[in-house]
């Protein structure tokens, strides 16, 4: 009795198991697979950049004075006015000078006439040599007193040393102004310099001339370059740092001393990189990933590590190799092991992007980051 019952029970099992392998291929049956579009971990060649923070100053940036004492008369230029380099800027009251000037001419006038009457009396042999050459020293003090006062009239114009912009004038027509005491500051705007700091194990691979390009959020789409200039002999031990020094062209006087700016610096012309396209790249809170093919028509989840991210592609740094299959169009209906259909929509044009990246690298402030060492 028990030998049948156990049969029975043993005979139900295999059918139950058998009944429930039959519905799970029929469901199996009933969900199709995934279509999706398929695209390739591709290599391209990239410009190696690094990146830092930086702001501009004025390569010459100077306080305007009078070497005279004396009442402003006049300003030529208003606040904020651009000035060529040896224009006047302002001047003083002159008129002392000017008759100080005067007087002394007359002075070397007459020793110029007295020297000429001694020499017609040199011939005769009325007069000394002593005094022939008394006469030629004071005719030589005369002219040295007029180039002094000449010298002193013309410091009574303030004239620019250097093409800029004025800044505000600190007196106005008519006040007394002391010799020495600043007048207006005069900046140089064209060219600025700007300085940023690396971290000193790219000091290899920076050098005196390297162009840098740089970025600032007042004006989005433009780039401004920049030749390296100076790189500093020392490290700073606090931050691990060397500072850098870039001459920056500013011909259309669009930039000011102070501005905060982006800068990025080609370190390597030809460096290789593995992309994908960015839309491939999902994130979770775990990391990124990507679903792989295997077989043909299974997927596999990989994690990835990112670096540089722009539009329309992203780099992978780890976790995938150069031809592998990856999902690009239709993953987040996928999971781990998911069957799937090769959707015949063509992937993303590499090749076409490859080129776009190299002619801009430089000039889209999003896609700037330092590479990892």
């Amino acid at each position: 009795m028990i030998e049948k019952l156990t049969k029975s029970v043993g005979c139900g099992l295999a059918i139950g198991a058998l009944l429930i392998s039959t519905l799970q291929a029929k469901s199996e049956e009933k969900t199709p697979p995934t279509y999706v579009n398929v695209g390739e971990v591709k290599e391209i060649t990239v410009p190696e950049t690094i990146t830092a923070v930086g702001h501009l100053y004025a390569i010459n940036q100077v306080n305007l004075s009078f070497n005279n004492s004396g009442k402003l008369e006049h300003k030529y230029f208003k606040n904020g006015d651009r000035v060529l380099a040896g224009e006047s800027v302002a001047s003083l009251d002159d008129t002392q000078d000017m008759a100080n000037l005067k007087s002394l001419q007359a002075q070397l006038n007459l020793a110029k006439q007295t020297y000429q009457r001694v020499q017609l009396l040199k011939k005769s042999g009325a007069i000394s040599q002593e005094d022939i050459d008394q006469k030629f020293a004071d005719l030589q003090q005369a002219k040295a007193n007029v180039e002094q006062q000449q010298n002193v009239v013309q410091q009574d114009t303030l004239k620019a040393p250097l093409t800029g912009v004025l800044g505000i004038y600190q007196f106005d027509v008519g006040a007394y102004i002391p010799s020495g005491t600043a007048v207006v500051q005069l900046t140089q705007e064209n060219p600025l310099k700007i300085r940023f700091a690396i971290p000193s194990d790219f000091k290899p691979k920076v050098a005196i001339g390297n162009e840098v390009s740089l970025t600032t959020n007042t004006y989005k789409d433009k780039t401004f370059t920049g030749k390296v200039n100076y790189i500093s002999p020392t490290v700073n031990t606090d931050s691990g740092t060397i500072q850098i020094e870039a001459e920056v062209a500013n011909d259309d006087y669009l930039l000011s001393p102070g501005m905060f700016m982006s800068v990025s610096q080609i370190l390597k012309e030809d460096k290789k990189i593995l992309v994908i396209p960015d839309m491939a790249v999902q994130v979770e809170q775990q990391g990124s990933f990507v679903y792989a093919l295997e077989g043909g028509d299974t997927v596999k989840k990989v994690p990835i590590e990112t670096g540089i991210i722009r539009s329309g592609w992203t780099q992978v740094e780890s976790g995938l190799k150069k031809g592998q299959k990856i999902v690009t169009i239709g993953g987040n209906k996928l999971f781990d092991g998911a069957k799937v259909s090769i959707s015949d929509i063509p992937p993303p044009n590499f090749e076409a992007l490859s080129k776009k990246i190299k002619i801009n690298m430089n000039t889209d402030k999003s896609g700037m980051s330092t590479p990892s060492k």
